[in-house]
């Protein structure tokens, strides 16, 4: 029988999801390399080819997991549908880690590593979906809805509390008062940086998914 062969493009997806599936189960500091050479029937060497050490397959795991943000806040920005205060809500909410794979990663892992991770999320929203988000401000601008004649910075500003307050890691954490006040606090923001009229978007706490997020995660084990 002829040794089995694998492509360097399939090795490196399996890795990523082997390391996405142990990440989920038992955390990133309890997985070890080990741990993945067993998960995907190959040699250490052969994940050495592709990733230099256990974080380099985290950057590539929480990557993936941007991938399919982007993916979904560009479907959630083209509903044209929609109210644009309700487009701009629901395309940074689509761009949340709110899948439970990517919420349990998150929530394991230490906190100076959890805030590099949080850039790496925060910069390719930024980047790969800020030109979206910045139409959509324009967009309620034009209709009279929002009132900025700086969209980029409220963007930035609105994705970077939003990214920041809601991670998983940081938000389950909280007690259910301070969860709240987290979600006040970003309509609050959105309406003032929007110069949108007060209590205009109420509407955005019954999207906010985050409090059925922190009880539907009971069973994710959170550091104290």
């Amino acid at each position: 029988m002829s040794p089995k062969t694998y492509h360097p493009q399939q090795t490196r997806e399996s890795i990523i999801r082997v390391a996405t599936e142990l990440f989920s189960r038992q955390g990133f500091e309890k997985t070890t390399m080990r741990d993945i050479v067993e998960g995907l029937g190959m040699s250490k060497g052969a994940i050495f080819h592709h990733f230099g050490s256990k974080e380099q397959i985290l950057r590539a795991v929480v990557q993936r997991l941007c991938d399919g943000l982007l993916e979904a806040g560009r479907q959630a920005a083209t509903d044209r549908s929609q109210p644009v205060p309700d487009r701009l809500v629901k395309t940074i909410l689509a761009m949340q880690i709110n899948n439970e794979a990517g919420q349990s990663i998150m929530a394991h892992l230490p906190g100076d590593l959890l805030d590099s991770v949080h850039l790496q999320v925060n910069e390719a929203v930024l980047d790969q979906a800020g030109p979206i988000l910045i139409e959509i401000v324009d967009d309620g601008v034009r209709q009279g809805l929002f009132d900025t004649a700086y969209p980029r910075c409220v963007v930035e500003m609105v994705v970077g509390y939003a990214q920041r307050a809601f991670m998983p890691g940081r938000f389950l954490r909280l007690d259910p008062a301070s969860q709240q006040a987290s979600v006040d606090g970003f309509v609050d923001c959105m309406e003032r940086l929007t110069g949108a009229a007060h209590g205009s978007l109420d509407a955005v706490r019954a999207a906010l998914p985050i409090v059925r997020i922190a009880s539907e995660a009971s069973d994710i084990e959170v550091r104290s």
